[in-house]
Formats: structure tokens, C-alpha cells, sequence
């Protein structure tokens, strides 16, 4: 594949009734101005559960998985900006989110339960309370152990500001 921006490659292997999916492009250098970078919309399957890892090195993501069934998410963002609308009726999601220098705002759909981590170094942090209040060191709905529909999440930030609501 290739469009204006440089070469995507796309590599899928299937083994065991396992599918493989990875996509990659190659470093684009363009200028400051004008359109920037290349833009992917990828769409994926409602119809099996889906273990979803995502590496990036510096972009602008939404990733709208709230119609997905994601048993996992591991998403590494170095830097830039990332929006996560998590599964709305996908039962248990585990969720590891690692950010460098970045701003990541999650969003947990209403009727989903979550129990959340976070370690931010020096990135600023804002989680809605009354959703998730605190315990200890987690932020826990008050239905979480109760709930058909849940989230763990944790999420490591170094450099940047992180949102949950």
C-alpha cells in the first residue's frame, strides 16, 4: 500500500484460529505547515474478542473501541495526543496505557464499571470522582465487583496530562 505520505505495510498471519494484524508506515518528514503526517482509519471486527497493542511514536490518535469487543489494550504513546472511548459491552478489559510525553484523555462509556491505576511522574492527572472515587491507591466504582461490564486500568505517564471520565 502507499498512498501520498509514504508506505504502509500491512502483515497479517493466522495460526490456531489466531489472527495477526500489524500495521506500520514508514517515518514521514514533511513541513511544519500544510497537511501534516499520514492519516489511517481502521476499522475492526464487532464479532470476536480482540487483544489490541498499539505502539506510536509521535501522533494525534482517537481510537473509539466502544463498540469492540477488547478483552486487552496495550497502548505506548511516546508523544502527542490520544483519545481512548473505551468498549461499552465488551465483559472484562484489561487496559495498560504508557505515555512519555503526552496528553491522554479516556473515556469509560456510562453502565461500564472501572477500577483505575495511575502513576504519573510529572504529568497532570484528572479523573472523575464522583464516577470513581478514591480508594487506597485505586479509583474504583462503587458496582465495580458487581458489574457485567468493567475496565482495569493503569496508566503510566511520565511527562504530560492525563484525563479519565
Amino acid at each position: 500500500m502507499r498512498n501520498s505520505h509514504g508506505k504502509i505495510s500491512v502483515d497479517f498471519h493466522q495460526q490456531d484460529g489466531e489472527g495477526r494484524l500489524y500495521l506500520s508506515t514508514e517515518r514521514v518528514n514533511k513541513q511544519f505547515w500544510g497537511e501534516v503526517g499520514v492519516k489511517w482509519e481502521v476499522r475492526l471486527t464487532r464479532n470476536i474478542p480482540l487483544i489490541l497493542i498499539i505502539k506510536s511514536a509521535a501522533s494525534n490518535m482517537e481510537l473509539s473501541l466502544s463498540e469492540l469487543e477488547v478483552t486487552e489494550l496495550r497502548l505506548d504513546v511516546d508523544a502527542g495526543n490520544c483519545q481512548v472511548m473505551m468498549p461499552s459491552s465488551a465483559g472484562t478489559t484489561h487496559a495498560y496505557i504508557k505515555a512519555d510525553v503526552a496528553n491522554v484523555e479516556v473515556s469509560i462509556p456510562d453502565g461500564v464499571a472501572a477500577r483505575i491505576w495511575v502513576d504519573t511522574d510529572l504529568s497532570a492527572f484528572d479523573v472523575a470522582e464522583s464516577r470513581f472515587p478514591k480508594q487506597g491507591d485505586y479509583y474504583i466504582s462503587d458496582d465495580f465487583d458487581t458489574a457485567q461490564n468493567r475496565i482495569y486500568l493503569e496508566i503510566d505517564s511520565d511527562v504530560g496530562r492525563v484525563g479519565v471520565k
